[in-house]
């Protein structure tokens, strides 16, 4: 950390905040023409409720002065953030509150949950690179980045948001925050994590789309629809042909 901005180290800074500039830059310059060339527009939205969001507000505010706690208890960390992470939960319990009882809370629930996502993120990416090693920080750090798919409903949010994790890991790489292996193991994590994130939309797609032509034949087409078992017996037969 004492050689952080030697003259290879700024240089290597300056490049990754150029990529990052030009990432961010090229996201907002080609973001409408992105969505409508590749169809995103009806499909970019994950699955996730607003109902949901309160209740992750709910659990989380809850289950992170729990688990807190439980490590004091068992002396895991050499230092506390039990104070800290307490906070946290009150917080969110506050902010759960808001959004089931507050009109406004409650239509900008997504936005409310995005920003509490951010900040946990950034603080647990704070901890690992900046604090003494704690294994427990690691632990927390790819948890926290494994609900990136429930926090950014968009697509594209998602894979600006892993883009930039992934170059702020390399760029970690060569400024030597962390151990090089410790490096190397949270990029194996995310990328496995990221992989995990892509077969799961990629299915939802799928199953998304079985459903919406289901839909159209069955409420708006013009059609005879027969099913057959295995050995090419009509099990079911819907006559949707209407009279011209």
């Amino acid at each position: 950390m004492t050689d952080f901005f030697t003259f290879s180290n700024t240089n290597n800074l300056i490049i990754i905040a150029i990529l990052l500039l030009l990432l961010y830059g090229a996201y907002f310059a080609t973001n409408k023409s992105l969505k409508k060339k590749l169809n995103l527009s009806s499909r970019s939205e994950f699955d996730a409720k607003e109902q949901q969001y309160s209740l992750y507000l709910l659990f989380f505010g809850i289950s992170i002065p729990l688990i807190e706690t439980i490590l004091e208890i068992f002396q895991v960390r050499s230092q506390s953030l039990l104070a800290t992470n307490i906070l946290i939960g009150i917080i969110l319990l506050t902010l759960y509150l808001l959004c089931t009882k507050t009109v406004f809370f409650a239509k900008h629930i997504s936005k409310v949950f995005t920003v509490c996502y951010f900040g946990y993120f950034g603080m647990s990416f704070y901890n690992v690179f900046f604090r003494p090693f704690e294994l427990m920080c690691y632990v927390s750090l790819i948890i926290i980045y494994f609900l990136s798919y429930f926090a950014l409903k968009n697509i594209l949010h998602y894979w600006l948001f892993v883009i930039t994790i992934l170059l702020l890991l390399v760029s970690s790489y060569g400024f030597e925050f962390i151990s090089h292996q410790y490096t190397i193991i949270l990029i194996c994590a995310f990328i496995l994590t990221t992989t995990f994130h892509t077969a799961r939309h990629l299915a939802f797609i799928e199953t998304e789309n079985k459903f919406n032509f289901t839909n159209i034949v069955v409420n708006k087409g013009n059609s005879l629809i027969m099913t057959t078992n295995k050995k090419g017996k009509y099990r079911f037969v819907v006559n949707l042909l209407k009279k011209f």
